[in-house]
């Protein structure tokens, strides 16, 4: 709650003109959120997606990592309160990953570790 907050506070109510002129009703969905999750969820409008689901689908870095050419160092807290560590192991959606979780596919990456750290 307090991430969501301030993420809301510091962003959403600043810009709350601007956010409200372009679709007001996104804006309350966002302001209503109590949740981070629900925050970005509700914001996917304002990045020029029509949901979440595509905003994920096409903002996604695990969809492009059969692409990475450069050597990827990941670090990841465990307690992370932006990036939940459960997230790692859910099943990729992309039909071209073949069921693998997000885990797998980086352990088949020749190009990305991944490091998770205790804070």
């Amino acid at each position: 709650p307090l991430m969501s907050q301030m993420v809301k506070d510091h962003f959403f109510a600043f810009n709350e003109e601007i956010l409200r002129s372009y679709d007001n009703d996104a804006y309350q969905r966002v302001m209503n959120a109590s949740s981070l999750q629900d925050v970005v969820d509700a914001s996917a409008h304002f990045a020029g997606y029509p949901n979440a689901s595509s905003y994920y689908h096409h903002t996604n870095p695990i969809n492009e990592m059969q692409y990475i050419s450069t050597p990827v160092y990941v670090i990841n807290s465990i307690d992370d309160p932006c990036c939940s560590i459960d997230n790692l192991y859910d099943t990729s959606l992309n039909v071209d990953h073949g069921g693998k979780s997000y885990v797998e596919l980086i352990k088949n990456s020749e190009r990305c570790l991944l490091v998770l750290t205790r804070t």
